[in-house]
């Protein structure tokens, strides 16, 4: 039997239930019966509660579980997506207290990590005598547990039994089965993944800047050559002109030559510019 030294847990106030996103991605352990409170359970926790339990297996372990709850389409379902070993206790083979020292600790927990949730409900192990409710933990149900939504959850981690129990029409019973839901994509992970294709579209970026940059400099050169041809085209037509032809034979200081000379300086300082 399980001795507790406990100190009375704050009561819920009416209508503050939680409004969150239940879980989806779930596969359900036993039976679950329609009229069973919803129990999820993340699956990362589930795990790391029954490594917990089997970490000692010489006497009683407890923690408790820390989540969520809300009633949808009639039904109520909680969510345990943590949990707070109960350190601090003095335990045996079959007796577990939750000293002022234990209680002190999870409620300090409590308020540095998860101000948002509620305890929803507590463990502890049997080791070795199977999974149900003594009389005394009825008792510790009844007046430390005792709002709708939590619960209590029985392992045995030498016979490898486990299971919930929950509160139905004013009394205690085991529920059928429950569900192991997989954690969502927190944000920053979601925003992790896409960054990886943000790299690529900033790689894809560059590329085409670069490639934009070597069409314009393609043009430019174009635009160049284009250019000094239009000036030797312009330079063939002045030396046809015979008035100029007739001028240049005479061996006289050729005005135009000079002028094209300079013209071609002035072109190559525009384009310069």
């Amino acid at each position: 039997m399980e001795t507790f030294d406990i100190e009375i847990l704050d009561e819920e106030k009416p209508g503050s239930q939680a409004e969150f996103q239940l879980p989806v991605n779930y596969t359900a352990t036993g039976t679950v019966n329609t009229d069973d409170v919803k129990i999820y359970i993340r699956r990362d926790v589930y795990e790391s509660v029954r490594r917990y339990a089997t970490s000692d297996t010489s006497r009683e372990l407890g923690c408790i579980l820390v989540g969520n709850y809300q009633e949808d389409i009639g039904s109520l379902h909680v969510v345990i997506d943590h949990f707070i070993p109960a350190r601090y206790t003095e335990s045996g083979a079959a007796t577990l207290t939750f000293t002022h020292e234990t209680w002190n600790d999870i409620y300090r927990e409590m308020d540095e990590k998860y101000p948002a949730e509620r305890i929803v409900g507590w463990q502890h192990t049997h080791p070795g005598y199977g999974v149900f409710l003594s009389s005394y933990d009825l008792f510790i149900q009844e007046y430390f547990f005792n709002g709708p939504f939590q619960l209590a959850y029985v392992i045995d981690p030498v016979q490898h039994q486990e299971g919930f129990f929950q509160w139905k029409k004013g009394s205690v019973e085991k529920s059928g089965g429950f569900y192991i839901y997989e954690e969502p994509e927190s944000e920053p992970a979601a925003k992790n993944k896409p960054s990886h294709v943000g790299r690529r579209s900033r790689k894809t970026r560059y590329i085409i800047f670069i490639a934009l940059l070597a069409a314009l400099a393609a043009a430019l050169i174009g635009w160049h050559f284009w250019q000094q041809s239009r000036v030797r085209e312009k330079e063939t037509l002045l030396f046809q002109e015979p008035a100029i032809q007739s001028f240049c034979e005479k061996k006289q200081p050729c005005f135009f030559q000079h002028a094209v000379q300079t013209y071609r300086p002035a072109q190559r300082g525009l384009q310069a510019e």
